[in-house]
């Protein structure tokens, strides 16, 4: 069948293949020595396009093809002898099937679509930093198990469905992992097939492995403009991923995604993969993994001003866009220092009292610090209280893969446990932990699952695991009920009082002369810390008066008391205004004993001036007045 079709020169931006309303518009780069051009899949039959000499720019060619009148069809390009992928292709098809190992690329075609999506009257939260409680998880991993009740499981509409489980916890915005089109195949340079003759003479497990599953997303090669069809229940990934994202933001939930460029990929190229994402998908955020990103260009771009950019270091930002003066703050970096000096706070080592207190104040002008206290390449928290090692046999890799400074503490006995004594103080670790993220002024971040005690069995590097150990288990939801609304109550806590996620960083003077400052260190003896190396214990008062919730209304003055000491530990209460006293919010000790039923110890410590905290604790108080 010959089809008729017309030829002109095209416009070099945007690079890749489009169909617009004059045809199909093409702008790739290429080297040939004879011929290139495009093939399309039209039903069963191809079509083989040349591009004429005359539509080259340099290596760039831009070409328009007009006159053939289909609404969708499938496309490869080719260069001499070679035929491959469009780089820049926005939809992909062959890899609906997740983790199907294929010989070559010839499965792999471009997709073209004319349709264009009804964002309707979708809008960007736009939240700030300061008001962010972020939420890291996997789109597969999320939803895939049985347990998670959703009818679309391990896809981007299985996500949607947990949108009320999101709100009612207290997130903002939840960061996935990778959900681009990358490939989850992960081939072994160096295998070699075993000879069937010596086979039955080599030592068991020393056979090198072929293939390994990407499940984390991270991979050298990717196709960054389009979105991961394997996370999609519909053959069309690229309006169920913007389905996606709109139901969140019509909860009022962010959505980031984690990127990862490797070595190589031009800085101008990445901008363009970070602005196509913000503009097609409305995508709020980004966590930006890779050699050389250069966050200059990233952070003075116009486009980028209100998309919150997290990075994996700090760099001093000059907060000017082209000229003018920004007024949102959206540069973040991972802050490592406090994910590792918590933990070693959290399990009672020396010397980490100055470290901590400039966690807990610290709130960088230009750039926001993102506490996490466990990630995806380490423990969940539950493993964090219960291995002192990484178990990552389970990779293949006779545990040689993964951390090995992890700083946790396993209460005593490795893994499962069944002593009272030692699930008591894993539960007691546990909140301590949700305590030391969610009351440092910085943005916390949870990791997915967390919140209700999900293990990894003491894996910290389950990178190549599609299984129950990367899966969330809903069933952990209900076994511990306890930890998921003791987190729900301390999110709930960060969010109503703003003196404790402050948008500038805290100065510890009174420079509004209310007689107190807005945040100070105390101890056995009030307005007097000792940071000595051989404490473990600090008391920090907040002041209220610093800071506004919701009406105009004065925030409380909060204390809260920390003993990370294996022995109790005194602790004096600083004196509040006259005709106010102190009474208890929390007590990690306690486990829930005080939530929501915050009046109760009011008349204890109406007159009392110290309180004692048992070991490995931490409490929170509040002052009286209404709230």
């Amino acid at each position: 069948m010959k089809y008729s079709y017309q030829i002109q020169k095209g416009v070099p931006e945007p690079l890749g293949v489009f169909l617009t309303g004059e045809g199909i518009q093409i702008a790739v780069p290429m080297e040939c020595k004879d011929s290139c051009g495009i093939i399309l899949y039209i039903g069963k039959k191809e079509l083989k396009i040349r591009f004429p000499e005359n539509c080259r720019i340099g290596s760039l060619y831009v070409v328009r093809i007009t006159g053939l009148e289909f609404g969708e069809m499938d496309y490869r390009l080719f260069c001499d002898d070679r035929c491959f992928v469009d780089p820049y292709c926005r939809n992909l098809t062959g890899r609906r099937r997740w983790g199907v190992c294929h010989a070559d690329e010839t499965y792999l075609k471009g997709h073209l679509c004319a349709k264009r999506y009804d964002w309707q009257d979708d809008c960007c939260p736009q939240i700030p930093f300061h008001e962010s409680i972020l939420y890291h998880a996997h789109v597969r991993g999320f939803t895939k198990h049985k347990s998670s009740k959703v009818t679309s499981r391990g896809t981007f509409a299985g996500a949607v469905q947990k949108i009320p489980y999101l709100t009612g916890l207290g997130i903002t915005g939840v960061c996935f992992m990778p959900f681009y089109e990358f490939d989850e195949i992960i081939r072994n340079p160096e295998y070699k097939p075993i000879d069937a003759a010596i086979a039955p003479y080599m030592d068991e497990g020393k056979e090198t492995w072929q293939y390994k599953l990407n499940y984390w997303g991270f991979s050298d090669t990717a196709f960054y403009y389009a979105p991961k069809s394997a996370y999609s229940d519909k053959e069309d990934a690229c309006t169920e991923c913007r389905d996606m994202i709109r139901a969140f933001h019509k909860a009022g939930l962010e959505v980031l995604m984690q990127m990862y460029f490797p070595k190589g990929t031009e800085a101008a190229e990445i901008a363009k993969v970070v602005k196509y994402w913000v503009y097609e998908y409305h995508v709020d955020g980004f966590v930006l993994h890779g050699h050389h990103i250069i966050q200059d260009l990233l952070r003075k771009d116009p486009m980028l001003s209100r998309t919150k950019m997290i990075f994996e270091s700090y760099e001093p930002v000059e907060y000017a866009v082209y000229g003018a003066k920004q007024t949102f703050k959206n540069i973040g970096y991972l802050d490592y220092d406090f994910l590792y000096d918590s933990r070693k706070f959290l399990k009672g080592d020396a010397d980490m009292l100055p470290k901590m207190t400039e966690h807990f104040r610290r709130n960088r002008r230009d750039c926001v610090g993102i506490n996490q206290i466990t990630s995806y390449n380490g423990f969940t928290m539950m493993d964090l209280v219960s291995y002192n090692r990484k178990h990552n046999w389970e990779n293949g890799e006779e545990n040689k893969d993964g951390n090995e400074y992890n700083y946790s503490w396993n209460c005593g006995q490795e893994g499962a446990a069944r002593k009272k004594a030692v699930r008591q103080l894993r539960a007691k670790q546990y909140r301590n932990a949700i305590c030391l993220m969610m009351f440092a002024q910085a943005v916390p971040m949870i990791l997915a699952g967390d919140e209700f005690g999900n293990s990894h069995q003491g894996n910290n590097n389950a990178y190549c695991l599609d299984n129950t150990t990367n899966w969330l288990d809903w069933n952990d939801l209900d076994k511990k009920k306890d930890l998921f609304e003791f987190m729900r109550a301390m999110i709930a806590f960060r969010k109503e009082h703003p003196i404790l996620h402050m948008q500038d960083e805290m100065r510890q003077t009174d420079y509004i002369g209310c007689g107190y400052p807005d945040v100070s260190y105390h101890g056995e003896l009030a307005w007097r810390a000792d940071l000595a190396n051989y404490n473990r214990h600090i008391g920090i008062l907040y002041c209220g008066k610093y800071a506004r919730k919701a009406r105009g209304v004065e925030d409380n003055f909060i204390y809260i008391v920390y003993n990370m000491y294996w022995e109790e530990m005194n602790f004096a209460l600083p004196k509040l205004p006259s005709g106010q006293t102190w009474y208890y919010v929390a007590d990690t000790d306690r486990g829930n004993e005080y939530l929501g039923r915050e009046g109760q110890m009011r008349k204890e410590l109406g007159k009392q001036l110290s309180i004692v905290l048992p070991p490995r604790s931490i409490r929170i108080l509040i002052n009286d007045r209404e709230r």
